[in-house]
C-alpha cells in the first residue's frame, strides 16, 4: 500500500511537476538518439525522477497524470536502480520517505546528491567506479553501507568519510583494501562498526584502533644510566592485529566448512529426494503393469467365457422346432 506523502511534500509538488516536465522533455531528446545503440556502446545516464519513474510505475500504468507519477515515487520506501548505466545522480532530494537505495553495477565516479536523504538506512553502491568517499556524514540514519569493488584507494579529506552511526560496512574489492593497517584505520573512523568486509569486528579490533589513533606515551623518568625504559605499550598494536588476524582466519575457515558443510547436506537431501522420486515412479510403473496384467486376463476370461457360452447354447432345426412347439 502507497503510503500519502507529507503536506509539505504535496505543497511543493506543482513546483516538482515542472521540473519533471523539463526532465522529460531533455530525456526524450537524448534516448532518440540511443534507442539502436548496444548496452554497452550507450553513455551513461543520469539518475532523476524519469528514470525512476521508468522502473518503479509499470506500464499499465504510465496514463496517470503527473501529479499521480510524482506522489507515488514521493512514497518510495525501497528503491532499486541497478544496472541502469547511472553516472550522475540529481532530483532525489525530494525522496524523503526512502530507506533502502541501491545503485550497484551502473557508473558512478563519485558519490553526490544523496547527502538530503535523511531518513535513508541502506545504501548499495557496489560495482562502480567511485575513487573517493564523500558526502556521506550527513546521512545520520545510514547503518549499512556497500563500497565493495570500486577504485577507492583513500578515504580523503578528514572531513569526508563515513555517518558516525554506521554498523556495517563493505569495501572489499578496492585497492584501500589492501593496504596495511587497512582495518584498524577503518574500525577507528566507525566506532559503531560491527561488520567490516562481511567479517565480525572483534574487542581486539577496537581497543588497536584506538591505540593507532591515541598511541600510549613513554614514561618521562628514565632509568640510572641516562638509559631510556622500553615502552610497555609498544607492541601492543602489532600482537592485538596479530591476534585479530588470527581471529579472522578462525572465523573465515569457520564460515567456509559450515558453508561446505550446509551444501553438503542440501546436495544429500537433493539427492534422497531424487532416489524417492525414481522409487515412486518405479513404483507407479510396477502398478501400471500389474494393472496391463489384470485387465489381460480378465478380458481372456471373459473371451473364454463367452466361447463356453456359445458352445453349450442348443442350435439347429431341432432348436427351432422346439422353440415353436414351445410357443403353441
Amino acid at each position: 500500500m502507497i503510503r500519502r506523502p507529507p503536506r509539505s511534500t504535496l505543497s511543493s509538488s506543482s513546483a516538482a511537476s515542472d521540473v519533471y516536465k523539463r526532465q522529460y522533455q531533455r530525456r526524450v531528446r537524448g534516448e532518440l538518439e540511443m534507442g539502436s545503440m548496444d548496452e554497452e556502446e550507450q553513455e551513461a545516464q543520469r539518475l532523476d525522477l524519469l528514470l525512476i519513474e521508468r522502473v518503479v510505475i509499470p506500464p499499465h500504468e504510465q496514463h496517470m497524470s503527473d501529479q499521480q507519477k510524482y506522489e507515488t515515487m514521493m512514497s518510495l520506501s525501497t528503491l532499486n536502480l541497478d544496472h541502469q548505466r547511472i553516472g550522475s545522480i540529481s532530483g532525489l532530494a525530494t525522496l524523503h520517505s526512502l530507506v533502502h537505495l541501491s545503485l550497484a553495477n551502473n557508473r558512478l565516479r563519485n558519490i553526490h546528491g544523496l547527502d538530503r536523504l535523511a531518513n535513508l538506512e541502506v545504501l548499495s553502491l557496489a560495482c562502480n567506479q567511485i575513487t573517493r568517499v564523500t558526502n556521506l556524514k550527513s546521512l545520520a540514519k545510514l547503518k549499512t553501507l556497500d563500497l565493495s569493488f570500486n577504485l577507492i584507494k583513500e578515504l580523503g579529506d578528514p572531513d569526508a568519510g563515513f555517518p558516525t552511526g554506521l554498523c556495517s560496512l563493505q569495501l572489499n574489492g578496492n585497492p584501500l583494501s589492501q593496504l596495511p593497517g587497512y582495518r584498524a584505520l577503518i574500525v577507528g573512523k566507525c566506532s559503531e562498526l560491527v561488520e567490516l568486509d562481511c567479517a565480525t569486528v572483534a574487542s581486539v579490533e577496537r581497543v588497536a584502533a584506538r591505540r593507532a589513533i591515541h598511541p600510549p606515551t613513554t614514561s618521562s623518568a628514565e632509568p640510572e644510566g641516562g638509559e631510556q625504559g622500553p615502552d610497555p605499550g609498544a607492541d601492543v598494536y602489532g600482537d592485538a592485529m596479530h591476534y585479530a588476524s588470527e581471529i579472522m582466519a578462525v572465523q573465515r575457515d569457520s564460515f567456509i566448512e559450515r558453508a561446505k558443510m550446509r551444501s553438503g547436506r542440501a546436495k544429500e537431501a537433493g539427492r534422497e529426494r531424487k532416489a524417492e522420486m525414481v522409487a515412486v515412479l518405479n513404483e507407479s510403473h510396477q502398478v501400471k503393469l500389474e494393472l496391463d496384467a489384470t485387465i489381460a486376463t480378465c478380458a481372456a476370461a471373459a473371451c473364454r467365457g463367452g466361447k463356453a457360452a456359445l458352445s453349450q447354447a442348443p442350435h439347429g432345426p431341432d432348436t427351432a422346432s422346439a422353440a415353436t412347439a414351445s410357443t403353441d
